[in-house]
């Protein structure tokens, strides 16, 4: 039955299948092909995360282009995006807008929020915008003040900006 969900997840399975064993079109073309699917987001995470594996970098980015075409208000594409374009340097000023969005759309979700919020401190981290870094690590440790690693970050920061002020 092409409606169950079984058929529908079989369908993603194959398509990742033939998506890890190399066939580059296989993901973007199921997502074309089942436009009601419920695995469109799944689909992209995929490729960016074997994109990222291995370190295939414009093909990454352009699969987080689509992924954020598609769910351009989604929380999770838009902090997954952040979070990578800090961890590899590329993209900051772009990062910094889209997890400040992924930030607004989360205010109903504090603990959700607090997660992003470290994402929008960390892209501000790697523009060595470190006041407001700290800042934006403050409201994490706000919302989650036993967070140790909220704390870390927090350390880290202040250590770079003493860092860069003694070096200035």
């Amino acid at each position: 039955d092409p409606s169950s969900d079984l058929y529908q997840n079989g369908k993603f399975f194959l398509a990742t299948h033939e998506f890890t064993k190399g066939n580059d079109d296989a993901l973007r073309d199921y997502v074309t092909d089942n436009p009601d699917s419920p695995f469109h987001f799944d689909a992209y995470r995929k490729m960016v995360y074997h994109y990222a594996d291995t370190e295939q970098r414009e093909k990454e980015l352009a699969a987080y282009e689509e992924m954020l075409s598609s769910f351009p208000n989604d929380p999770s594409a838009l902090n997954s995006y952040a979070w990578r374009m800090a961890e590899i340097e590329t993209n900051l000023d772009d990062a910094l807008i889209k997890v400040r969005t992924a930030v607004e759309l989360t205010a109903d979700n504090p603990n959700r929020q607090a997660g992003i919020i470290d994402t929008e401190a960390e892209v501000l981290w790697k523009l060595k915008r470190y006041d407001e870094a700290i800042e934006a690590i403050d409201r994490s440790l706000a919302i989650d003040p036993e967070s140790q690693y909220y704390k870390d970050q927090k350390k880290k920061f202040i250590e770079s900006k003493k860092t860069a002020s003694q070096s200035a």
